[in-house]
């Protein structure tokens, strides 16, 4: 190979970046299924390293990607989007309608009182269900009354 050639331009530029190869393969290999179960569950890890190719070096955060139980459990949207029913679609755009045209004070105090309720217990949860499904069959005046009884 003639020092001036393409082909050995080439091989000089692979051979030189070859620590970020061996560093992308271990990146690769680190972010496999069983790798990432070993990880904690805390947040993504964060290792700092340096490379030094042609005299630049790089040192900077790798970020090592780990599992989301949350999106194993929900799957894909979009095949959960498929698979719903046609009044469940238009139920789904009502509320997604509602929410945006919710003020921000409001949208707020949605989003602190399902924290609360999310860390309620099991049982909680559940009568807290049974006590909406049922304020869900009361009539306006009922409602009303009920209403009353609390403030």
């Amino acid at each position: 190979m003639r020092k001036g050639s393409i082909t050995h331009k080439l091989a000089c530029r692979l051979c030189g970046s070859a620590p970020v190869w061996i560093l992308l393969f271990f990146a690769l290999l680190f972010s496999s299924p069983p790798a990432m179960a070993s990880l904690p569950t805390g947040g993504p890890g964060t290792v700092t390293f340096a490379v030094r190719e042609s005299g630049i070096t790089f040192t900077g955060p790798l970020q090592v990607a780990q599992r989301n139980p949350q999106n194993e459990r929900t799957g894909n949207r979009y095949e959960q989007w498929q698979k719903m029913k046609p009044d469940e679609k238009e139920t789904l755009r009502r509320r997604n309608n509602r929410w945006k045209q919710m003020a921000p004070q409001d949208r707020q105090r949605y989003q602190q009182r399902f924290e609360q309720w999310k860390n309620l217990s099991p049982d909680e949860q559940r009568q807290i269900d049974r006590k909406l499904e049922n304020w869900k069959d009361l009539s306006p005046s009922e409602r009303e009354d009920v209403r009353k009884k609390f403030r």
